[in-house]
Parts: C-alpha cells; structure tokens; sequence
C-alpha cells in the first residue's frame, strides 16, 4: 500500500505532562518505577567495546575515500580511540558489502576496534518494497518541500497485522550482517529499527496516522525486531539499538528495555542499548528536562548502554562525558568532525580519562558485582550462623514470591533485581514441573492467573512455557519471561538465599537441583511436613529448611526428629504469635523465628498516606518486637526501607552483608515518603 504524506522532519513530541512526572516520581516506588537517572549497579567494561569510537556516515566509497584524510584519520589519531563507527545506509550496502570492507581497512590501519550500523526506513532497498512490504511515503532532506516522497516501511499492515515481508527481509540481512562481523572479528553490530530518516525509533505522526496504527502494533512489530537483533547476539557479537527517536516513546524505551532484560538476563554484554541525543543537557534529545527524566527510566534497568553525540558538533566536553560517568555507559559514539573543533584537546583528555576508566573496570559482566543489597553466606556454616538466633537483629525481610508490583511479576528474575535495588532480603519462590519434567518458577498450578498462557503448567513443556509472557499482580503483561530454576539459582549466587517453596517438586529434586549448582549456601526449602524434613535432612545434611514451628505440638514434633535445629528457620504464622513463650522456646534453641503479613499488614501498604503509614511501621515494628526475626512480606521493597531505613547490622555477621557500592540517599527519601 502507497501512503503518501509529509514528513514530520525530525518530530519529537511526547505526550506527557509535568504533573504525570511528578505523581510518578513520588508514587514510584509503590508502583515498580524506579527513579533517578543513574545505573543501580556499575556496570563493567567489555574491553573490545569500552570507551570512545569515532563516528562517520558515509552512502558510498568515494564518499569515505574523500573522508579519509581530512576528517576520518584525524579523528582516528587521537590517543586512546577504541574503535571506529562506520553508519551507513542498508540500501549502499545491500547487494556487497565492499563498503563495509573499506570501512574495516581504515580502522585496522589505525589499529582500532570496527564496528557497522545501518540505516532503515528511507534507506530501505527497492526490493523490499517490490516484494510486497508496506510503506508510506515522505518528503525528507535538506529541501523535503522540493524533493521526490521518499518510500518508508510501516511496521504493520492496514488491518494491523505485521509486515511479514519487511521483517523477513530484515532478518535476512541481519543474518548476513552478522556473519560477516564474525568472519571479520568485528565485535559490535549497530542494526535498525524501522526508521524514518536515521535507524532510530519512529513513533511520529506520519504512523501514528497510518491506518492499522495502534500502540499495541507498533511496540510488537519493534519488538520482533529486537527478537530478530537479539537472536544473532552471542558472546562474539554485541547488538545495539538505539531507544530514542520521533514521537512519544518514553513508555516503548522501557517497554523494550525491560524484554532484553527477560531475554538475555540483567547487564548481558549481548546487547547494548544506546541513546542517540548525547549532549551537555541530557541523552535523548528530549525538548524538555521532565521528558528526559522520563527517558531516564530506561537507565533504571539492568542493560547496557552507550551513549552516541547528538550532532557533529564542538561541545563542553568535561560536562559531556560527565553524562556518561552518571549514566553508567560504557561507550560512547563521537562524530568525526568534532575531532576538528576548538575545544578538540579538552575532548581528546576527556577520551583519555574514560579509557582509564574503562581499564580498571573491564571485567566481564558479574551479576554479584552489582549495587543491590547483597546477602552472601558464602559456605552452608555461614549460611546457618547468618540465621542463627544470638539476641541480635538482622536487617533483613522475605520476599513472598520474589515482591511482584505493577510492572514486576511474580517468580520472576528482573522482580527480585528490584526488589534488592532497595532491600536486604531473601526470596520466597515457587517451584512447578512442566511437561517435559523441566522446573519453573511458578505458583499456581495453572497458566491464567500470572501468564498470557492457559491450562496446567504441567501440561505444557518448557519451551512453550518460554513463549508465554508473565503478568503482573494487576494482570497487565510485560515482557518478562517464566525463568527456571536453574536460571534462578544461578543468577542468585552471590546476591541472596532463595527459598524454594516446592508446590509439586519432590523433595529430593529440589536437594538434586541444590547440589548441581553448589547453592547449598544460598538455597533452602520450604518444608511444610516432619515427613520433608526427614527426608532433606537425610539426602544432605547441610540444606537449611524453613519449617512450620506454629505451635508447640509442632514444636515437640520437630524436636523428636533429631534433626539439629541449625539446619531451620521456624516459621510461627501469618498472625501475630499469641504463645510469646513458643518463640522463647524456638530462640532457646538457636532458631530464628519467621511470621508471615502478606494475609494482614500488607493489604494495607498500597495508597497509604503519611498518617497510615507511621501507624503501619508501629505494627509491623510490633512484630518484631514479639521476638519475629524475619517478616516474610508481599511488599520487601516498601517493608524492607520502612523498618530498616538505616540498617544496622551486627558486627558478628557484618560480612555476610554487603550494601549497595555507591551510597544511594535518594533510597532513603524514598522510605521516608513512600515505604
């Protein structure tokens, strides 16, 4: 179909008011934003990636040729360089890839990393169009009133469906792009949205008005793309793609961040996401600082990033390269004619410094490295004296399915990295065994409440369980995916003790799972029978268990089990503990003492006011005041800062703790204001 329009030359509106930002700053914790532009762990160097890369667009090798010694090998020469951007559009490119080459020699002549972008949208080739994808048409360039309309891809057909034959002529391009980087050691591999003018996202007016458009179609038929970059990134192969662009997209950049986040795991070094507006005032570009804070939502999550300059302009370099160091990113994109400018020996000290930096912390990405609250027993004795039962109190809650809020659901991996951005706390999990005898976290036994899924968990294998996207607890889908519990216990190591509530597991597969990955220290199970705990116990002596101590018949019952009680932490309930002398008598024993608020107290955290919430805190204080040494809660996030704002934790296990990197004051506001 032939749309024929006018193009919209660089639009960037988004659709948000001052007002909406402020109700999300302040009501984001109870809702799952984070705020703050800032990374919420450092983030490491990937040392073939790390640093300054010069950046040139060129649509032919004569045009590069010229380049060359007026612009390119200046800007090459600079000290410290990483490597070289060559942007190119996909038609130039299409039929051989002899640009590219070209491109490749300089770089290895100055004895720098290469890496390749492309172009879309109105670089797409002919062919594509001929072959039946659907496109509208704009007028773009320096003189788009006088110029030929130009054909650009739509992302979906007019009744809404995808465009089948773009995505597959994308894919195939991007298959041969990515054999070609790994044939020529090339490290990085820059692709294309659908695009407008540049490979940028284009949510502008120009297709919001095509018919078909929905926001629903529009984030799917990018999201396929993404999936398409990502299934060609590996340990060799870094994708990018940038998440800035025309229109409102401040809700799409997240949404695409957070699925690299359920599809490669936090801060993989598979992909990187870039943001396209580099400049002293921010990095997207955005026309106003609210939307740019907005944007900076994007930082929150766990991805990597870089940042490209805005424009080949001269800039106060100290302030921009500020931006990176408060953004996290680990590369960063300069055009070559800026490599000209006055201030061009500030800017070749400002890459100096950055490469330094990117030296001392190159290093391959290690979820235990990050600036979350961190609980690492270290050995299964250090994971017994952690919960033993001395007089002191730990600053520590549990997570009752990992602390799903909106946007963050339960059992699910990116939900604990939040909930530990903000808390000392262990995770509660549950356990389900799919078809094809595969673990995964998930607590009902079927499929509607928590997934796009229907029918029994049990009747479905493992990959069609990973093609179902998780809920959150309000029912709205995200992009994260059903992890297993291998995923689980490895990402865990290092960062917390999970306890494995087992639903339809037996016993002896969760001991089996425990020793394969060597979590004996940071993984107990959830025994609710004598039957379970005799049986663990007897399978391997050093797996910790939550027991149910409710009462003292349960007391005398566990005590005839010979089972040492080392090897538990008692849990007494979901209501406060009339027996005061039952917890007396747990404590005697060196155990420490769980209670349960997810039926009571919590029902009560949401759209609590300031008056509320300092009667909540005394309740929840009043807990422990009973002798509770751990409050399993729904809420870890808003629980953990409201008891604990200043954790205090005692000298004698001091080293099994292991607070954020970096001091993070805006964590504390948050408590203050909003549990």
């Amino acid at each position: 179909m032939d749309l024929h329009l006018s193009s919209s030359r660089g639009e960037k509106r988004w659709m948000n008011s001052s007002m909406t930002v402020f109700l999300m700053l302040f009501l984001g914790l109870f809702f799952g934003l984070e705020t703050g532009a800032g990374p919420q762990r450092p983030i490491p160097c990937d040392d073939s990636i790390s640093g300054t890369w010069v950046l040139q667009q060129v649509s032919s090798q004569e045009e590069l040729t010229r380049l060359v010694p007026r612009t390119i090998s200046p800007a090459l020469g600079t000290s410290h360089i990483r490597g070289f951007c060559l942007r190119v559009p996909w038609k130039a490119v299409d039929r051989d890839f002899s640009l590219l080459e070209a491109g490749l020699k300089i770089a290895r002549r100055h004895g720098v990393e290469y890496s390749i972008r492309f172009m879309a949208g109105r670089h797409t080739p002919a062919r594509v169009f001929e072959s039946g994808a659907r496109f509208y048409r704009v007028r773009a360039g320096k003189h788009a009133r006088a110029s030929r309309p130009e054909r650009v891809p739509a992302p979906f057909l007019a009744n809404g469906a995808p465009n089948r034959v773009f995505e597959a002529e994308y894919e195939k391009f991007v298959k041969r792009l990515a054999s070609w980087c790994r044939e020529h050691d090339v490290h990085l591999m820059h692709l294309a949205w659908y695009g407008q003018d540049w490979a940028e996202l284009n949510h502008g007016k120009e297709v919001r008005s095509l018919p078909g458009y929905s926001f629903d179609n529009w984030l799917q038929a990018h999201l396929r793309l993404l999936d398409i970059g990502l299934k060609h990134a590996d340990d060799d192969l870094a994708v990018e793609l940038p998440f800035s662009g025309y229109g409102p997209l401040t809700d799409a950049a997240v949404r695409l961040a957070d699925h690299v986040v359920a599809q490669v795991g936090p801060y993989s070094p598979r992909f990187y996401c870039q943001a396209n507006g580099w400049a002293p005032g921010g990095d997207w570009g955005a026309p106003a600082p609210e939307i740019e804070a907005e944007f900076d939502r994007v930082w929150q999550r766990p991805i990597c990033r870089g940042l490209q300059a805005i424009q080949p302009s001269d800039f106060n370099w100290s302030q921009m390269y500020e931006k990176l160091s408060q953004n996290g990113a680990t590369y960063c994109e300069v055009y070559a004619p800026s490599f000209l400018g006055a201030h061009r020996r500030e800017l070749a000290e400002e890459i100096r410094r950055f490469a330094e930096h990117c030296r001392e912390t190159t290093r391959e990405p290690d979820p235990a490295s990050a600036t979350l609250h961190r609980l690492d027993a270290d050995s299964p004795e250090g994971l017994r004296r952690l919960f033993r039962y001395d007089g002191e109190r730990i600053p520590v809650v549990s997570a009752h399915r990992g602390g799903a809020l909106a946007g963050y659901p339960e059992n699910c991996i990116g939900t604990f990295e939040h909930t530990l951005q903000h808390t000392f706390s262990i995770l509660e999990v549950d356990l389900r065994r799919s078809k094809d005898g595969r673990i995964v976290l998930h607590h009902d036994a079927t499929l509607e409440r928590t997934t796009t899924g229907t029918g029994r968990v049990a009747d479905r294998t493992l990959p069609e369980l990973k093609e179902l996207r998780l809920k959150d607890k309000y029912g709205r889908v995200t992009d994260f995916r059903m992890p297993t519990l291998d995923q689980a216990l490895e990402w865990a190591r290092g960062k917390t003790i999970l306890i494995l509530d087992k639903k339809d597991v037996p016993v002896e597969v969760c001991v089996e799972k425990i020793e394969e990955h060597g979590a004996v220290a940071y993984a107990m199970i959830m025994a609710y029978s004598f039957q379970d705990i005799q049986k663990c116990h007897s399978l391997n002596q050093e797996v910790m268990m939550e027991a149910m101590i409710g009462n003292r018949r349960r007391f005398r019952a566990f005590d005839e089990t010979r089972v040492p009680w080392s090897r538990i932490v008692a849990f007494v309930g979901h209501e406060p503990p009339k027996d005061r002398g039952l917890i007396e008598m747990i404590h005697a024993k060196g155990a420490s003492c769980m209670a349960g608020t997810s039926r009571n107290l919590d029902g009560r955290i949401p759209g609590a006011d300031e008056p509320e919430l300092a009667s909540l805190k005394a309740r929840y204080r009043s807990r422990l005041d009973l002798g509770i040494d751990l409050i399993e809660t729904d809420y870890p996030a808003q629980v953990g800062v409201l008891l604990y704002p200043d954790p205090m934790i005692p000298e004698s296990k001091s080293r099994y703790f292991h607070p954020p990197a970096a001091s993070d004051s805006s964590q504390e506001t948050e408590g203050e204001e909003r549990p």
